[in-house]
């Protein structure tokens, strides 16, 4: 269940979308958007013009390898407060792709800081 906190932020827990996007555990980044199944071939502009129907973007950041490579999805952050979950809803696709979409979301790290010496003894007790 999506939940809100104290902070304003959501969290999503294992959640599921009507689209099969399953989210992962973690807070809600407000008016950013997940796109996956870019084309390699896309660039930054092209998808911020794209997405410029639902709201005016901030930023496009498509996710590359070291080499520059496009690992085919990326963030699309709008200036404004923008439904995601209605864009999300949509079937859109982009350059003759299907575009996954999703709510984007910060993984959450464990809370807890362990020293070098903890996750060295952590470590050690994984392994077979």
């Amino acid at each position: 269940d999506i939940q809100k906190q104290r902070n304003g932020c959501q969290t999503a827990a294992s959640l599921k979308l009507s689209n099969g996007y399953i989210l992962p555990e973690g807070k809600m980044t407000p008016n950013t958007l997940f796109v996956g199944g870019i084309d390699m071939k896309v660039d930054e502009n092209e998808i911020r013009d794209f997405f410029a129907r639902f709201g005016a973007v901030k930023e496009v950041k498509i996710i590359t390898y070291r080499g520059g490579i496009c690992k085919g999805y990326g963030f699309v952050y709008f200036n404004e407060d923008v439904d995601i979950q209605t864009i999300v809803e949509q079937q859109i696709s982009f350059k003759g792709r299907k575009l996954k979409l999703g709510p984007a979301i910060m993984k959450e790290r464990s809370s807890l800081r362990l020293s070098t010496l903890e996750r060295g003894a952590e470590d050690t007790a994984r392994q077979p």
